[in-house]
This record gives C-alpha cells, sequence and structure tokens, in this order.
C-alpha cells in the first residue's frame, strides 16, 4: 500500500534493508543470507510488479543481536541522495 510514497524521485535510491537476527538460522553465514533474501524479495516485487527503476533500487542485509525484540523480521526502507563527488 506505501509503494508509491516509496518511489525514488529524481537522483534519489530506495535502500531496502533486510533484518535478521544473528543466530536465526541454522547455517553459518544463513542469517545475513536471509536478511539479503527478505529484502530483495521487497524489491523484485518493487521493480517487477510496480515498474520501480532497478538501477535505483538497492537491496542489502542487517543483522542484529537477539536484544530481547519481539520480532525483526522485517525490511526497512529509505529514500537517499547520494552525494556527488567532486571531481
Amino acid at each position: 500500500r506505501i509503494a508509491d510514497t516509496l518511489r525514488p524521485a529524481r537522483r534519489q535510491v530506495l535502500v531496502l534493508e533486510g533484518h535478521a537476527f544473528a543466530g536465526e538460522a541454522d547455517e553459518p553465514g544463513a542469517d545475513r543470507r536471509l536478511a539479503f533474501e527478505r529484502a530483495l524479495a521487497v524489491r523484485r516485487h518493487l521493480v517487477e510488479r510496480r515498474s520501480f527503476p532497478a538501477e535505483r533500487v538497492e537491496a542489502r542485509a542487517w543483522l542484529v543481536e537477539l536484544d530481547g525484540r519481539p520480532d525483526n523480521r522485517a525490511v526497512d526502507a529509505r529514500l537517499i541522495t547520494p552525494q556527488e563527488q567532486e571531481r
């Protein structure tokens, strides 16, 4: 429902951060992969079904330590405007 509010405007990039608890998955390294897969699933939906420009939507992984929060199996989204490098 909020997809259109996340659509990158001129020069913006949408950063999607998939979350997973450290130790959530059984295999070593699978936690980071699980977090990335969550962000990638949202990216895929936005690009394929909502026609977002693929080059302006990034998926990333974010691991969190178990800290008593009941659930952190989510994907955060934020729009950023990259700074141009000085030449």
